[in-house]
């Protein structure tokens, strides 16, 4: 279970700041560009960053995992 929120903290955490970039940006789009064309370039680059997403998830749960075998005291809560 360890590993499952590992990956959701390494996944969300790149995914939140994806989501501010984004809402940021089209937020702020100046009135003489072309607002169809920005927009799909702007949800382009979200779309690219997925992959990032899903290799941090990955490292960030590998990571996790390993903590909890050789050191468990560094993982817990209380």
């Amino acid at each position: 279970m360890t590993g499952v929120f590992g990956f959701l903290a390494g996944f969300g955490g790149i995914g939140v700041s994806v989501i501010i970039f984004v809402v940021i940006l089209l937020t702020f789009i100046p009135t003489d560009f072309d607002v169809a064309t920005e927009r799909a370039a702007i949800y382009t680059v979200a779309l690219a960053y997925l992959p990032l997403m899903v290799i941090e998830g990955v490292f960030t749960a590998l990571v996790t995992v390993f903590l909890q075998r050789v050191r468990p005291r560094v993982l817990d809560s209380t």
